[in-house]
């Protein structure tokens, strides 16, 4: 929280914020840039006091925040100045691990890096997302998948833009060794949201092990990668 003053963020992650101000980050007069702002677990990943100067952001993340992601205030600078809204793919947050995943959209970029830390985990070629995919909001786009780490099943929420409806569109589970796990749909798509169940278990019915799984979602050369977390 700041109460005075016009700081200026620049390469921070803001992650699991639980504020008793209800919000990821509460500020006025302030400029955000490269910035996260992910999985406030007690609303938004912004809250503003309603006299203060609304902020500029320019290529922040603000992602999976309980009470919404880029609502209110800052509603329309999504997508604008490189503004996006995706899974930054952290390595083991539940251990403390908020360097990136080669694959997060956070990695790269027309921004370069986006929050405070740098690639730390590899993972496989095969579900790398496009370099772009931010920008691709218009075309296929995962949202996130709720709840997330789950014990059980999961909802994998995601967007399909008029662009790829033409096309075949593939929604596929990785593991973290690029082996593919199950395909859960595979279809030419309608535009519009939609939300896709997975139970947490492999093409033959198997529970899986517990660890990180990846969803990757494509349609042409569009191609999007959230991070699945399955529990005990």
């Amino acid at each position: 929280m700041c109460d005075h003053g016009n700081p200026r963020f620049s390469h921070c992650t803001f992650s699991g914020n639980d504020h008793g101000l209800r919000c990821g980050l509460y500020e006025g007069s302030v400029t955000i840039e490269n910035t996260i702002l992910a999985f406030s677990t007690d609303g938004p990943g912004l809250v503003l006091d309603e006299d203060y100067v609304i902020p500029q952001l320019s290529c922040c993340d603000i992602y999976g925040n309980a009470g919404g992601d880029w609502v209110g205030e800052i509603a329309d600078q999504l997508s604008v100045r490189d503004n996006f809204s995706a899974d930054p793919l952290f390595c083991d947050p539940q251990q403390g691990d908020y360097h990136l995943w080669n694959c997060s959209p956070c990695a790269r970029g027309p921004c370069g890096l986006v929050g405070a830390y740098p690639v730390g985990c590899t993972d496989p070629q095969a579900i790398e997302p496009d370099a772009t995919a931010h920008a691709l909001a218009d075309r296929i786009r995962l949202q996130y998948a709720n709840p997330n780490p789950s014990a059980g099943s999961s909802w994998i929420h995601l967007v399909v833009g008029r662009s790829v409806t033409a096309q075949r569109m593939s929604l596929e589970i990785f593991d973290s060794a690029g082996r593919l796990v199950r395909m859960l749909r595979e279809e030419t798509p309608a535009p519009g949201t939609a939300a896709v169940a997975w139970d947490a278990r492999d093409s033959q019915g198997l529970r899986v092990a517990p660890g990180t799984y990846f969803c990757r979602l494509k349609a042409g050369d569009a191609r999007d990668a959230l991070r699945l977390v399955v529990l005990r």
